[in-house]
């Protein structure tokens, strides 16, 4: 089973992440994300036969609830996204996150953490359409958050199907 830690959105989010998405859409072609797949993965666990030492690892989290802001748009080669603004309780979670799951032995890839939700993936602009400010393309979007999910991957013929398997919640301010 293919495993991630993440944190999923609101209906009002997820319809602002859309919105952003459609906008981009109109200046191309590629693979959308569907709104139901809309969240930020805070640490991508592979192929995992059992899920107990991921939910056990989840369970150890000790941080309180937070919000988070959207407010760019940015691009890893064809794939665009939508970017966080720097948010050190963010930063805080993720590292301890990824601290717990270190320490229940899974082998997770070392490199930085970019908080972002994919938009599209294999982007190609129409030659005849002129780029829209990125500003113009994402509102600003806050975002509480107050719970932590444990996410299964599943490959299906629109793209990826995701299932939620355990949650855990943030505490209180």
């Amino acid at each position: 089973m293919r495993l991630f830690l993440a944190i999923n959105f609101s209906d009002k989010t997820r319809r602002h992440l859309l919105t952003a998405a459609n906008t981009l859409c109109a200046q191309g072609q590629g693979q959308f994300s569907p709104a139901e797949n809309l969240h930020l993965t805070l640490a991508f666990l592979g192929e995992i036969e059992s899920v107990g030492a991921a939910v056990a690892a989840l369970e150890q989290l000790d941080f309180p609830a937070f919000s988070l802001q959207f407010s760019k748009i940015g691009q890893f080669g064809t794939l665009h996204w939508a970017g966080v603004r720097e948010n050190t309780a963010l930063r805080a979670l993720q590292a301890q996150l990824i601290g717990h799951l270190k320490a229940a032995g899974f082998p997770l890839e070392d490199r930085d953490f970019i908080p972002h939700v994919t938009l599209v993936r294999h982007f190609s602009p129409n030659p005849d359409s002129s780029p829209i400010p990125a500003e113009q393309i994402l509102s600003e979007i806050e975002e509480p958050v107050r719970e932590i999910a444990l996410m299964a991957s599943q490959p299906c013929a629109k793209g990826s199907q995701y299932e939620v398997l355990a949650v855990k919640q943030l505490s209180a301010k």
